[in-house]
């Protein structure tokens, strides 16, 4: 059993989808400021200001850490399949969260973007 907390180990193990997300195109872009005019707009466009009100207030933050805290306490007697069901969760919120950037970079909707 590891000792490390459970969110660690989970973002210890999604460390190359990390790294896929640091080093796409449109977070590069964003980073050192050579993402094009158009591709920012859409972006902004598509959902930066809704995570902008909901994910940046310090209520959000501290509800996020709160929680991580209470994933960490709760997770020491879990099994190894009970972790890994857990870690394949993780894996995939990470993953939309690349293909939100992977979205923005090709310029394409996504579902809610289509609703009328």
């Amino acid at each position: 059993m590891s000792n490390i907390p459970l969110y660690q180990e989970m973002r210890q193990k999604a460390g190359p989808l990390w790294q896929d997300i640091f080093t796409h195109a449109f977070v590069v872009g964003i980073g050192d400021g050579s993402l094009s005019w158009d591709r920012f707009e859409f972006y902004l466009k598509q959902d930066y200001l809704f995570w902008i009100d909901t994910c940046s207030s310090r209520d959000f933050l501290d509800l996020s850490d709160g929680l991580i805290g209470k994933m960490n306490a709760h997770s020491g007697g879990e099994s190894a399949h009970r972790k890994e069901h857990l870690y394949r969760l993780y894996e995939s919120s990470t993953r939309f969260e690349y293909l939100f950037f992977d979205m923005s970079w090709k310029k394409e909707e996504g579902p809610a973007s289509r609703r009328t």
